[in-house]
């Protein structure tokens, strides 16, 4: 079905043919009253009419009684204008003005669609690179935080060895102040024992010696005696007899 719009022209001349207003109405038989005029019409333009001419160029302009066509109705306005219709030409320009209009309003609104859709890509864009960001970002910290919890970390058990080995060491130094003390109250008592055999030993040769002394006293003391005991006896005798004068 063809959309009907009103005109006053066509509203017009359908009253001079007789109808009442009422079957202007948007109904099937309005359609067809409108296709019955285009044919009407029609044949007086091909004919040679201009005002029939004219009116043809307006319903394919409005789309009346035929399907909508600017090229139609540039073509028949076109046809008017060069038999003489005053109005045509103003007609032929107003409509190409409204079709660059038209065209300028489509390209306006095709480049405002294109512009719209170009800054959705870059808004896209932008929230994508946004939200990359926002992820690095997050990544970052959160790899920042792991390094510092792995230094924590690493810094805790360090501290840790250290204790240890303090503790180790300070153990080996009480081990070896230990052993120590031990082996100089061995060397101590090893000494000790050593001074007390040494003095025993010299004791021990002290005595021997003083032994040997009385033995030597008492043997030259018997010795001694007994010369004494056989000079007595016989004084010639003797070594010291040739110094005494009773012995011959």
């Amino acid at each position: 079905m063809l959309k009907v719009q009103h005109s006053p022209l066509i509203t017009a001349f359908v009253l001079a043919l007789g109808l009442s207003g009422a079957s202007l109405a948007a109904t099937q038989e309005e359609t067809e009253i409108f296709e019955s005029v285009f044919r009407f019409q029609s044949k007086m333009a091909d004919q040679g009419n201009v005002e029939a001419q004219y009116k043809i160029a307006e319903m394919y302009e409005e789309g009346r009684g035929v399907a909508q066509s600017d090229e139609e109705a540039i073509r028949w306005y076109t046809k008017a204008a060069a038999s003489g219709h005053p109005s045509a030409s103003d007609r032929i320009r107003q409509l190409k003005q409204r079709r660059a209009d038209e065209a300028s309003a489509a390209a306006e609104a095709q480049r405002q669609a294109a512009e719209a859709e170009a800054q959705a890509r870059r808004d896209a864009l932008d929230r994508q690179r946004r939200e990359a960001d926002a992820k690095h970002q997050a990544e970052l910290d959160q790899a920042r935080r792991d390094a510092d919890a792995r230094r924590a970390e690493m810094e805790r058990q360090r501290l840790e060895h250290e204790r240890k080995r303090a503790q180790e060491e300070a153990a080996r130094q009480t081990q070896r102040e230990q052993a120590l003390r031990e082996l100089e109250e061995r060397r101590s008592a090893a000494e000790q024992q050593r001074r007390e055999e040494e003095a025993r030993r010299q004791a021990e040769l002290a005595a021997e010696r003083e032994a040997q002394a009385a033995a030597r006293a008492e043997a030259e003391a018997a010795a001694r005696a007994e010369e004494e005991a056989k000079f007595r006896a016989n004084p010639c005798k003797g070594p010291s007899a040739r110094f005494m004068s009773i012995c011959k």
